[in-house]
């Protein structure tokens, strides 16, 4: 891009395209939305990805908290079952290839 070229952007004698705009975005390290026009249009249309974007990682964090949630339920639910075999007189090595649990868990339980 050459002097002249820049020019006729400033001026608006040339239209820039979004590639040639994420470039020179890029090129500064700035936020391509320091370079767009500030138009009520592209303000609420930069909110609107501002809030998608938010919405997204909330989505994303409650994805992972319910599936955190529902290992531990499991967790508790062998926990519950291994502490009635242990009642029961199940030997502790049927307990535990049948549970999963460790040695150390399976210890807790016994407790």
């Amino acid at each position: 891009m050459n002097v002249p070229e820049i020019h006729e952007y400033e001026i608006g004698y040339t239209a820039i395209s979004f590639d040639k705009l994420y470039q020179i975005a890029e090129g500064l390290s700035v936020n391509i939305k320091v370079l767009l026009p500030k138009t009520r249009e592209s303000k609420k249309l930069l909110s609107l990805m501002d809030e998608y974007r938010e919405q997204e990682s909330l989505v994303k964090s409650l994805s992972e908290d319910m599936k955190s949630g529902k290992e531990k339920v499991k967790k508790a639910e062998k926990i519950r079952v291994a502490k009635n075999l242990v009642k029961a007189g199940v030997s502790t090595d049927v307990i535990l290839r049948a549970s999963g649990l460790t040695v150390d868990e399976l210890g807790e339980c016994e407790n």
